[in-house]
């Protein structure tokens, strides 16, 4: 599947990848980085429940592995759905 895209499409692991603007900065490393912060502190003062901060954490790693994988064309997002006759 290699170079099967077009350089002129966005590749679907764009939101993941971030940017440093309004909306995408988030998903930028130093936004992953304020996230998991903020998270750790709320949980540490009760305010979120016990295991935010886990939560917090594999979301991230799985994000840039998404972001890798796509990068290196290994796969691609699907739909999926399972239809049964009644």
């Amino acid at each position: 599947n290699s170079g099967v895209h077009s350089p002129y499409e966005i590749p679907w692991y764009a939101t993941l990848l971030g940017s440093y603007s309004l909306s995408g900065f988030r998903m930028t490393r130093l936004g992953r980085i304020s996230t998991h912060m903020l998270v750790s502190t709320l949980e540490t003062l009760k305010i979120a429940p016990n295991g935010t901060c886990k939560v917090s954490a594999l979301l991230n790693a799985t994000a840039l592995d998404l972001v890798e994988g796509g990068q290196k064309e290994l796969f691609t997002p699907s739909f999926y759905f399972k239809a049964r006759k009644i």
